[in-house]
Order: C-alpha cells, then structure tokens, then sequence
C-alpha cells in the first residue's frame, strides 16, 4: 500500500516546513496493554519539517484493547486527530478514529485513546498522528496562508497472528454437580473444541450456595485459581474445573481463631472440596474466654479451643469470646458474718455515729458458689459478731484464694470508720474489695468465739421475759432449745450464745 504524503495547503507559507516557536511535538509515549513505545516529535523551535515517517517504531496491539497516546509538547489553539488504516488500502477521512475539533482551544500537549476492533485480522496497521487547525484530510495540512507549527507524525502497530500452524483439541470438564463448565472463546456448545487460535479462554460458573475452587489439568496439577482462564499452549490440554463451599469466619471478643485443613491454614472466604474437614482453633485472650463456637447458627462442641467441621454446604464460623467464667466462694469460722456484693455506694439514710453519710452494700448479691468473671468487682463486707459482754469478737485470719494461689490479706483490710461503711441497717463493718479475679476464688474469714456456753438457761423475772431466737430469726421456745448459737434478748440486752 502506498500511503499519501501530506501535503500543504495552496500558499501556505513556509510550504512542508514550520518555523512557528513555542508550538510543536518533542515525543509520544504510546501504549496498548503491558506493551509501550516512545517516538520522537519534531520539537518546539528552529525550522523543522511538518511531517515525519516514524513507521520504524512499531507497537504490539491486541484486538479488543485501547491504544493510549500521551503527548509532550507546546503551543495551544489547535486540535489533534487520529487515522489508524485498519482496512489497509491507504488513508482516508473514513479512517479518523479520534477528533478534539469541538469548537475548543486545546493545547498540544495532552492522552488521547483509540480502540482496536475486536475483529481485527493479524498484521500491521499504519496511524497518522496529526495537530492541524481543521485536519480536513489525513493527506493535506494548512488551514490558510499561515504557518501554524503543524505536527503530522506516522507509526505502526502490529497485531501478531492469532494462529498457530497446527490445531489442537482443548476440552473442559467438572469435578462434581456444583458447577458448569464452558469454552467461550472460539465459542461453542461443546465442551472441547479443535482450533488453532493462540488463545483459547475458558470459564467455570458456579452454581447458586457454591464456590469455584480452581482449575487444574487432566493430572490434577494447579492451572489457574480465576473462574475465566484463557489458554495459549500449542499442544492439547484438558481443563478439569473443581468446586465447593466457601468457609468464612467471623470473631467476636478479645483472642484468636484460625482455620486450618490438613495441617495448613485456611484463609476466611477460601472454597474447599465437599467432605473437607476444616479445624477452627481458638486462643482466648489473657483474662477472657471462649464462649462459643457457632456453624451455620449452630453450636457445635469443643474440646480444648478446637472445633472439627465437615464442610458440605456453604459454612459461615462464628467464634465468640466472652470474660471468663470463674467460681466465687467464700467461708467463715467463728463469730461473726460475710456479706458479698459487686458494688458500693453512699446512702442518703445510712449515717454514723458522727452523721457521716455512709458507703452501704449496692450491685448484686453474691452467693457462695456463684458464676463470676475476671472483671466483676467483689466488695466484702465483714461484720464480727458480738461476745456475751456486748464486744466484738476479732478477725483473726482472712486468707485469699485466687486458682491454685493463697494469700494472706488481712492487712488489706478498712475499718467501719475509714469510710465509713456499714451494712444498709446500719450495721458498722470492715471492707475488703477484689478486682481484675485470675481463677477460681475464694475468701476464708475466721472470728473469735468468745460465746459463754451455757447448758441451762435461768429467767430473771424482775428483767423481764427471756427470748430466744434462731440465726434465721424465728423465734423458739426456751424447753426446746438444742445444741446451737441463738439470738437472746433480756429486756433491751442482746447477745449471741452458744447452747451446748
């Protein structure tokens, strides 16, 4: 094919040169896919000619994708327009593939695209790059007498053949019903095809709740983790598409879980095989614990941190962490009484002796024996009871259990006055508080017994009649006493006694 020269316009000044300063091309930078070419302009000054043959340089394009030309250069007020040959018999204004001429004033400089048609034939395509005022032909360049500092550049791309000498047969199949499987380029219904296309592109769909997993070859060995996969090999191949169930897993809490199958870990989101045993594996963080391990909305049991699944649908795991749940308890010896509670207040009613408002039991009660974690807060309130002279007995020894450790901690302990504290009757007491628990605890407080054991009880008339009350408060009958401690009121004397 013989390609037009450009030529000026009729008395054009400076004929097929331009001598215009400030105005021109110094390169393109030109690209289609991962393949990119540099040619250079004409430049911005000095007299130089309008048009250059850069068909030297040629670029690898592939049908279907976009050329991008990045221009360098000076000067404004013109447009920039693009011919690309693509039926190869010379250039025509039917071969313009890009115009910037709308009216505006455009720089020189400036990314201009043009596609390549998805049906375009192997070989080699000749492009007019050209900055002109109207570019009324890819042949002709001038708008007036003027010079304009034109710029009419040519270069090649080439689209290398799709074929190879030989065919081959490519066919496709699934591993198993939760899928399909198709070659869609060349396009057909079958699942194989003989062809001599260089590239031959496949696709695997999953059906509705399953997973693509990946492609592998008749052997089994990895080709390709994408859904569309296109082949270029020569020799025939078989692609064999694999599908499951996608394994997700979400926490909940403070600690770690990970998924493993066969010993190595399982991204969340990863589709296994149907029949997969997948390992969730949990570590609590320092403190807390693991509250439960869900499938699919379902509790499942574990055993040490570690849940068992096999996957035969899609599988959601959820693993939560929660505080962990530790044993309270406590015990006394002697006289005296333990009261525990998970907070502490000031009471508008509850006043001392010198009217100070006092900090009374608030929160929740707790029980011997009650579930409670490492970040419930634990107030005691420790009451001595009263000897047979209206005294409080001493706290002798108060120890701590904390898991497997035992502290002493009667040195921790506040006085009735210090906060002042009592019970929410009035009731002075001593304080001790816990917090931040590291194992199953227990508190052991031993009083004094300084008790007058009695083996017979006398009624001093003129005192008044003698009560007698159990430690649950009910009231009984003198003649009917048994081996215990009771509650006796004289007249307005109390006391507690032990009745041997």
């Amino acid at each position: 094919v013989e390609y037009c020269e450009p030529a000026p316009i009729s008395g054009r000044a400076n004929g097929l040169n331009t001598s215009y300063s400030g105005r021109g091309i110094s390169s393109l930078a030109i690209s289609c896919g991962e393949n990119s070419m540099t040619i250079a302009g004409q430049g911005t000054s000095g007299t130089r000619a309008v048009y250059a043959d850069r068909t030297a340089n040629i670029l690898t394009v592939t049908p279907g994708e976009t050329v991008t030309i990045t221009a360098a250069g000076q000067g404004t007020w013109m447009n920039t327009y693009i011919f690309v040959d693509f039926d190869r018999n010379g250039f025509t204004n039917d071969d313009r593939v890009f115009s910037n001429n709308n009216g505006a004033c455009h720089d020189f400089a400036g990314t201009y695209t043009f596609d390549i048609p998805a049906d375009a034939v192997a070989g080699k395509y000749r492009v007019r790059y050209m900055v002109d005022w109207d570019g009324v032909s890819p042949c002709q360049f001038g708008q007036s007498t003027s010079d304009n500092g034109e710029v009419i550049l040519d270069f090649l791309v080439s689209i290398p053949t799709q074929e190879y000498e030989n065919a081959r047969v490519i066919s496709v199949s699934a591993d198993n019903e939760l899928g399909s499987v198709a070659i869609i380029n060349p396009a057909t219904d079958e699942l194989s095809v003989e062809t001599a296309l260089k590239s031959v592109t496949v696709k695997a769909t999953a059906a509705e709740g399953a997973a693509f997993i990946n492609w592998t070859d008749a052997e089994g060995n990895f080709v390709a983790e994408t859904a569309t996969y296109t082949y270029t090999g020569e020799e025939a191949a078989e692609f064999v598409a694999h599908f499951g169930y996608t394994v997700t897993l979400t926490k909940e809490g403070e600690g770690n879980a990970v998924l493993s199958t066969n010993g190595q870990t399982l991204a969340s989101g990863t589709a296994v095989a149907p029949g997969t045993e997948v390992t969730v594996s949990t570590t609590p963080a320092q403190g807390k614990a693991l509250i439960s391990v869900t499938v699919n909305n379902a509790q499942v049991a574990t055993e040490g941190g570690v849940a068992t699944v096999t996957v035969n649908e899609a599988t959601a795991i959820a693993v939560e962490f929660g505080e962990k749940q530790l044993t309270f308890s406590y015990s006394v010896d002697g006289n005296g009484a333990v009261y525990a509670y998970t907070g502490m207040e000031e009471s508008e009613e509850v006043f001392d002796e010198d009217e100070n408002a006092c900090y009374v039991p608030a929160g929740a009660e707790l029980t011997d024996g009650a579930a409670i974690s490492s970040a419930t807060e634990i107030y005691f309130y420790i009451v001595p009871g009263k000897d047979t002279e209206g005294e409080d007995e001493d706290i002798m020894t108060m120890f701590e259990t904390q898991g497997e450790e035992e502290n002493d901690v009667i040195d921790n302990l506040e006085a009735p006055e210090d906060g002042p504290y009592a019970l929410a009757d009035g009731t002075p007491c001593y304080i001790y508080s816990v917090s931040n628990v590291q194992g199953d605890y227990n508190l052991h407080v031993e009083f004094s017994n300084r008790l007058a054991a009695i083996d017979s009880i006398a009624v001093d008339s003129e005192a008044g009649e003698l009560e007698f009350f159990n430690l649950q408060g009910m009231k009984v009958a003198a003649d009917n006493l048994t081996p215990g401690i009771y509650v006796i009121r004289h007249g307005e004397t109390t006391a507690k006694v032990l009745v041997k």
